[in-house]
């Protein structure tokens, strides 16, 4: 699931042989891209400058938490085909030099979930805070509250600091998606960058 997406140390290798991928269309999830310090995302609209003291996770190491490798496929678009026909596709991770604060941006492709399209963003919500409580008993998560990035509402899932770090989760649907901005911070300077790097980014 979403929220434990990230959690495992153990990363399987996932392979859909040639002849199963399935070709991309207007309605792939295509991933955003990097041009030195800026990242574009067409498919969701947006865009932000890497801010200073801040670092990238390299297209090898995203490649690695699905599951993947560069060298999977002959063709590129081979890995595109099947990036796309994954249901947790991982975007980007983007942290402070220190280690915290860290963003993770991850896209659930619900035409590949259990719940299916259809699904409302507050059951969403609701399904994925099960989890986490099934998964993480002692985890505590706060009341939800909603933020505005890049002009779009996102519902956000806070939880109740374990040992001084905070974790937020950002959710909003468009489409068969819903994006997700998983933020992790310690005190009250963490909170301050993460809401300046949410507020850094911005509508295409």
């Amino acid at each position: 699931m979403l929220l434990l997406a990230g959690c495992s140390n153990k990363k399987e290798t996932v392979y859909i042989a040639p002849e199963d991928l399935l070709p991309l269309t207007e309605e792939s999830y295509i991933r955003g891209s990097w041009d030195g310090r800026t990242y574009t995302n067409e498919k969701l609209g947006f865009t932000f400058e890497l801010p200073m003291g801040w670092t990238v996770y390299t297209e090898k190491e995203i490649l690695k938490e699905m599951g993947l490798k560069p060298d999977m496929y002959e063709e590129d678009d081979q890995l595109l085909q099947a990036i796309a026909m994954r249901q947790i596709i991982y975007d980007f991770y983007v942290y402070d030099q220190s280690g915290v604060p860290g963003v993770w941006m991850l896209v659930d492709n619900l035409v590949q979930s259990a719940s299916g399209p259809e699904i409302d963003l507050q059951t969403y919500a609701d399904e994925h805070k099960q989890v986490l409580a099934e998964h993480s008993p002692k985890t505590e998560i706060e009341d939800y509250t909603t933020m505005t990035v890049a002009g779009q509402e996102f519902l956000v899932m806070p939880t109740i600091p374990k040992k001084g770090v905070y974790q937020w989760y950002l959710m909003a649907k468009k489409g068969d998606w819903v994006y997700n901005f998983v933020c992790t911070f310690q005190g009250e300077n963490g909170r301050d960058k993460t809401i300046e790097f949410l507020n850094s980014i911005q509508a295409l």
